[in-house]
């Protein structure tokens, strides 16, 4: 115990556990003069993704843009934009994890929730936790109530930026274009904890967190653990994988008919799961 102990006690700091994603800062005249690197504070396993300013002077001290970690960890918990969501479930809608007020949405009948049978347990894999108050106190730990930390490890996730559409060479494509020329510019990353967040690229805010419904099982078991052991021989993996985007020209993914009748482009994004399991995850993100 004494020899793991002074072990990880060399182990202490704040470690680049990805490669790091780059986006522009609005007004540059320098593409790419962002650059998104996510790390892993250890002890704790507190999560951490900087915006980074490549074009500062080397004068000028703050060539940090942002935190969202530390954006993230002042903001209440119940008001965090947390979804999970599955094919068939909601009309192929995303699933509010936390509804108004901060009320869990566990069946999906209750206030600011998508209604009844639209909650966290119809998308739970296999049979979900007995009672009721045990997938409330997992959403609000993975929420961050009662937590010194918000955002989770992040491990093996290059960020990924969705700005305006880039510009394509097919007809079809300029009027795709166009229409979200102006859109707000996201930075895609997952946690281990099994979160794919949205941060706001030009804050760092988050505007929403995405929770693969095949993970919903293992976040439980961590739930139930009290989170991550100090031990990282003993670390847990549930999300940790890269999010890929790209513009598709195809028939709705969600729809059941075999003649399609709505062709057009949308941002997809699909999200493996890395290491904790098998499974992937396709989102619209136009």
């Amino acid at each position: 115990t004494a020899i793991k102990d002074a072990i990880y006690g060399i182990l202490t700091g704040d470690y680049v556990t990805n490669a790091a994603g780059v986006a522009t800062a609005s007004g540059s005249t320098t593409s790419g003069n962002l650059s998104l690197v996510p790390s892993t504070e250890y002890p704790g396993w507190k999560g951490h993704l900087r915006a980074l300013v490549l074009t500062k002077a080397t004068s000028d001290a703050a060539y940090e843009k942002w935190d969202a970690g530390l954006l993230l960890n002042s903001t209440a918990w119940s008001s965090r934009n947390l979804y999970t969501g599955y094919p068939g479930t909601n009309s192929n809608n995303p699933v509010r994890m936390i509804g108004s007020g901060g009320v869990i949405c566990v069946n999906g009948s209750e206030s600011g929730c998508a209604g009844a049978s639209k909650g966290v347990k119809a998308v739970w894999p296999g049979t979900p936790p007995s009672p009721d108050s045990e997938i409330e106190g997992m959403v609000q730990w993975l929420a961050g109530s009662g937590r010194s930390w918000k955002l989770p490890p992040m491990f093996r996730s290059v960020p990924a930026t969705v700005a305006g559409p880039p510009s394509i060479s097919t007809g079809s494509h300029s009027a795709f274009e166009t229409a979200n020329a102006a859109r707000t510019a996201m930075i895609y990353v997952a946690s281990n904890e099994g979160i794919l967040h949205a941060f706001d690229k030009e804050n760092g805010a988050e505007h929403f967190g995405y929770v693969p419904p095949n993970l919903l099982a293992k976040i439980y078991a961590l739930y139930k653990a009290g989170g991550q052991s100090a031990d990282p021989t003993e670390y847990r993996w549930i999300l940790a994988s890269s999010p890929r985007v790209e513009d598709l020209y195809s028939d709705s993914p969600f729809d059941s008919d075999t003649t399609p009748t709505d062709h057009k482009w949308r941002t997809t994004l699909v999200q493996t799961m890395g290491p904790g399991d098998e499974h992937f995850v396709v989102l619209d993100v136009s």
